[in-house]
C-alpha cells in the first residue's frame, strides 16, 4: 500500500476517533445539563411548597393571636402570653420572607438552567419589575448568605495569535 494512502487512512481514524470524542463529550454535557435543569425544577418546586406552607402558618398564627388577644381582655391570659402569640406572628413573617427570597433565587436559577434569565437590567429599563430587587451595598453581587455559584466565574482572557 502507498504511504500517501497510510497517511490518509491514518487521517482519518485520527478524525473518527475525535468525533467519538466529542460524541462522548457532547452526551456528559447533556446529561449534566439535564440534572442541572430537574435539580432547579425540584428546587422551585420545594421552594413554592414552602412559601404555601408559610401563608398558611402566618395565617394560623394570626387567627391564634386574634384568640389571645380577647382572651387577654377577658383577663384569661397575661400580657406576657400575649407577647408570645405576637412573636409567633413574627416569627411566622420571616419564615414567609425567607420562603419568598429563597423562591426568587430558585426561580432564577430555573431560569438561568433553561436559558430563559432576563437581565435585571432590562427589568429597570422598562421600569416595571414585579421581582423583588435586592441591594447589598460594597457587594458586587447579593448571594443571600449563599456559597458562590461556581457558574459565574469570568472567562479567561484570550490572547490573539502571532503570526
Amino acid at each position: 500500500m502507498p504511504i500517501q494512502f497510510r497517511q490518509a487512512r491514518g487521517k482519518i481514524e485520527s478524525l473518527q476517533a475525535k468525533i467519538r470524542q466529542i460524541d462522548v463529550k457532547l452526551g456528559f454535557v447533556a446529561d449534566k445539563v439535564n440534572v442541572e435543569l430537574s435539580a432547579a425544577a425540584a428546587n422551585l418546586d420545594a421552594a413554592l411548597r414552602s412559601i404555601e406552607q408559610d401563608r398558611i402558618q402566618l395565617e394560623t398564627a394570626g387567627q391564634a393571636l386574634e384568640l389571645a388577644r380577647l382572651r387577654f381582655e377577658e383577663g384569661d391570659i397575661d400580657l406576657i402570653m400575649l407577647n408570645i402569640y405576637e412573636q409567633a406572628v413574627t416569627d411566622a413573617e420571616l419564615n414567609l420572607i425567607y420562603a419568598q427570597a429563597a423562591a426568587f433565587v430558585a426561580e432564577l436559577d430555573y431560569l438561568a438552567a433553561i436559558g430563559d434569565l432576563v437581565p435585571a437590567t432590562e427589568w429597570i429599563a422598562v421600569g416595571v419589575s414585579s421581582r423583588p430587587t435586592l441591594t447589598v451595598p460594597d457587594a458586587a453581587t447579593p448571594t443571600l448568605g449563599l456559597a458562590p455559584d461556581p457558574r459565574s466565574r469570568r472567562p479567561r482572557s484570550v490572547r490573539p495569535r502571532r503570526s
